[in-house]
């Protein structure tokens, strides 16, 4: 007889999801590690901009406008991503400033066609002057004024499509769940969206989380690779485990997989990204889950790995001539 179990988590009739905007990466990873340790939240995690950007937005180019302003004006660069009950959802909302409610996600999302004409806009320069821009527009004067600008609706969602499609997309987007982020989340709109530029690839790890400077680093290092052989590449997500012990973190770089110099520089990157993973160590990249699982994750994460020694490190070398050739 062939038995099979599946877990399942309950759905609670209060799930709610808060967004709480970051400037920079490392307070945003303080929170979400002191969220994680508390065990708050069903779903947790720190998203970059580029996540949010396609999160949001209907067409390609649109997601790249999103990115425009929220990288030039509002210094909106991440968000802390909680999806969570509302007794949660007042545990985040005491620990920070202001947070980014359901009400203004529904107008960026009706409204996301906008931001191409904001670009540019004298209303977004003069935001970008205000000593705090995310506080300005989610928790002061400014937030009523932007969604004034952005004028949401389904009518104005559906403009972006083929003149045929904008019947049935204003009826798409004017039912309550193509705005409802817990939902959206649920039924993950997000990696379908990915896909619309290109293909990607993510390496990634679980990381301890005890030393914050060496976890930022990681992602340094990503990004320094990126740069180093063009690509494009933005941090995915970073998401707490084991109750906030460790957190996996994800990093993309995208590439077009019909094009042999990319994919040559692809190929480099990877290769020399993992490298550098080992020396610094401290981390499980996805290798150990792919060949262990995660079952039993004391048997995975633990002892702590160290970075590789330089021996270890030539033998490295000499494993990745003999395999692809130098």
């Amino acid at each position: 007889m062939t038995e099979a179990v599946v877990k399942l988590h309950p759905v609670w009739d209060d799930e709610q999801a808060v967004l709480v905007p970051f400037d920079n990466i490392r307070d945003a990873y303080r929170i979400l590690i002191k969220l994680g340790k508390r065990d708050v939240g069903l779903s947790l995690a720190v998203l970059s901009r580029k996540y949010l950007a396609e999160f949001l937005s209907p067409t390609l180019q649109i997601s790249k406008d999103f990115d425009f302003v929220c990288k030039n004006y509002l210094k909106l660069n991440y968000v802390v991503a909680v999806i969570c009950n509302k007794d949660d959802k007042k545990i985040v909302e005491d620990m920070v400033d202001y947070t980014i409610d359901q009400s203004l996600m529904k107008s960026l999302i009706l409204g996301a066609p906008r931001f191409t004409n904001l670009r540019d806009s004298e209303f977004m320069k003069i935001l970008s002057e205000e000593d705090d821009p995310l506080k300005a527009i989610f928790a002061g004067p400014m937030k009523k004024h932007l969604e004034k600008a952005l004028d949401p609706s389904p009518e104005n969602v559906a403009k972006v499509f083929d003149e045929d499609l904008q019947e049935f997309f204003t009826k798409v987007y004017s039912k309550p769940e193509m705005t409802d982020i817990v939902w959206l989340h649920a039924f993950r709109i997000l990696p379908t969206r990915m896909m619309r530029q290109q293909m990607f690839m993510g390496p990634g790890a679980a990381m301890w989380t005890g030393d914050e400077d060496h976890y930022i680093n990681w992602i340094k290092m990503f990004d320094e690779m990126g740069e180093k052989y063009n690509l494009e590449n933005s941090l995915g997500f970073i998401s707490p485990l084991d109750h906030g012990k460790f957190a996996y973190m994800e990093y993309d770089y995208y590439y077009d997989h019909n094009d042999p110099d990319e994919c040559e520089r692809i190929s480099k990157s990877l290769i020399e990204s993992m490298k550098k993973t080992l020396v610094m160590g401290k981390g499980l990249t996805i290798l150990n889950y792919l060949f262990k699982g995660i079952y039993r994750k004391e048997h995975v994460m633990y002892p702590i790995p160290e970075g590789i020694s330089e021996e270890e490190e030539e033998l490295f070398d000499d494993l990745i001539e003999t395999v692809l050739g130098g």
